[in-house]
């Protein structure tokens, strides 16, 4: 609505919008929204199960960051799993953080 409005139309076309594609995609995009809003609200109708989700271990691992590898590597490549594991200390303690008592 606030979109058809002449002013308001002309402020955003000249911020770039394409106005005419934005109302063109609204009833679709508003029907999505209403049926995401539907769907949570029927998940939450859905009684939860505590056992759904059971805790049978815990591990502490660390993660080394210091390793240098020469390169660059890709953000869609995976470094090799051998460099992966040299990395992970599993059973390690987490450093401990100290709180100044007084920030700067």
């Amino acid at each position: 609505e606030l979109l058809r409005n002449e002013v308001c139309c002309a402020v955003h076309e000249e911020l770039g919008c394409n106005v005419e594609a934005v109302l063109r995609l609204a009833p679709a995009e508003h029907a999505r929204r209403e049926r995401a809003e539907q769907l949570l609200l029927e998940i939450d109708r859905v009684p939860g199960d505590g056992n759904w989700l059971q805790l049978n271990a815990r591990h502490v691992v660390g993660w080394d960051d210091t390793l240098h590898q020469p390169g660059v590597v890709p953000l869609k490549q995976c470094l090799p799993l051998e460099d992966l594991i040299h990395r992970c200390h599993f059973g390690a303690t987490p450093k401990r953080v100290r709180v100044p008592e007084v920030l700067p």
